[in-house]
């Protein structure tokens, strides 16, 4: 059966035009889709009987399912989606004060083998489809509870989202879209590690923000830490693409720099790395490294956090050190790693699964 959640108002109209359907009714079937995501087709109750019949036997909305379901203390909650094909990956419910932000993934695994990451420890499988990743953020959002609302979306899951840009594009374009979601780019945050063709090329075209992965403040170490993209896209590169950064983007890029102890995480690093961000509009995310099973890496003593932010700061930098969410069920930063694609027949583990598909 073909899904229907990635595919535009106009593709809509092409495709009822085959049925001999009035162009309005698309736009109906993308409202329910995408504004009141309802993904039963018998429930959409303005269109004609036959045409949701004719639907129902010949399409679905989204592949995407809900496995498993991790709680943590704090409110985070992982879930583990599971594929058509048997792949999986993690996205993350976050509850904030007044609103909650949803991370979702954009890759099975990834291929640039950062250190710190599980992700890159797993590898990399597939890019997802566009249908994949609203899939993800639709299922979140009908399990999130009715007196939040949705503040940012975070691409900031499985994969380098800038590996996989026509379809996040995509994701992105039916995300903002006024008849659907109508989701203001603003709230859309963009993780990359530094890629750099498509970073400039989504930047010039798009109102969504950016948070920049960068770890390390000198090629040398930077290549030790991330070596699958900066071999590729070497730092003094990417930094001068941040200093040439469109003068209307909205507010201060973001520097996400994850601390490791013993690699760089010192008073020499600190200044270094402040002196590599001169004439770059950015406020530093410092981030306490997350350890995951097999990565034998460990996060600083506070005392040299705090050191960490002290020498940014004294400079006239905005740092903000990085709460870990989630840490007890593995979703915090640098934790998600999904689990093994599923075999034909195989039942993977379940945990609470809220039945919230359609």
């Amino acid at each position: 059966m073909n899904d229907l959640i990635s595919l535009n108002r106009e593709e809509l109209r092409e495709l009822f035009a085959g049925f001999s359907e009035p162009p309005f009714r698309a736009d109906q079937l993308f409202q329910w889709i995408h504004r009141k995501n309802t993904w039963d087709f018998s429930a959409m109750t303005n269109l004609p009987l036959a045409l949701r019949e004719r639907l129902g036997a010949a399409y679905l909305v989204s592949t995407v399912r809900i496995e498993r379901t991790l709680a943590a203390p704090d409110g985070t909650r992982k879930h583990a989606f599971r594929l058509a094909d048997g792949e999986a990956v993690e996205a993350v419910f976050l509850p904030e004060r007044k609103y909650f932000s949803l991370c979702v993934s954009s890759q099975a695994g990834c291929p640039l083998a950062c250190v710190f990451c599980a992700t890159g420890a797993r590898g990399f499988r597939r890019h997802l489809s566009a249908a994949e990743i609203l899939g993800q953020i639709y299922l979140l959002l009908k399990n999130a509870p009715p007196v939040d609302r949705l503040g940012n979306i975070l691409f900031m899951g499985m994969g380098e989202p800038l590996l996989n840009p026509s379809e996040l594009r995509r994701a992105i374009s039916l995300l903002t879209d006024p008849q659907g979601l109508a989701l203001s780019p603003r709230k859309i945050v963009v993780s990359t590690s530094g890629i750099i063709p498509e970073l400039k090329a989504l930047a010039a075209e798009s109102r969504i923000r950016f948070a920049i992965s960068l770890n390390a403040p000198n090629p040398e170490l930077r290549k030790k830490l991330m070596p699958g993209v900066e071999t590729k896209y070497p730092l003094p590169g990417l930094l001068q693409v941040l200093r040439d950064f469109p003068h209307n983007y909205p507010g201060r890029l973001m520097i996400e720099y994850v601390l490791i102890r013993g690699e760089n995480d010192s008073g020499k690093c600190a200044a270094e790395l402040e002196k590599s961000l001169r004439g770059i509009r950015a406020r530093v995310n410092l981030i306490p490294h997350n350890p995951f099973p097999g990565s034998g890496l460990s996060s600083p003593e506070n005392s040299r956090v705090l050191r960490f932010q002290e020498i940014l700061k004294s400079q006239g930098r905005i740092v903000f050190i990085r709460e870990p969410r989630g840490a007890e069920i593995q979703a915090a930063c640098g934790q998600l790693a999904g689990t093994k694609k599923a075999e034909s027949g195989e039942q993977g583990a379940k945990g609470e699964e809220p039945g919230a598909e359609g």
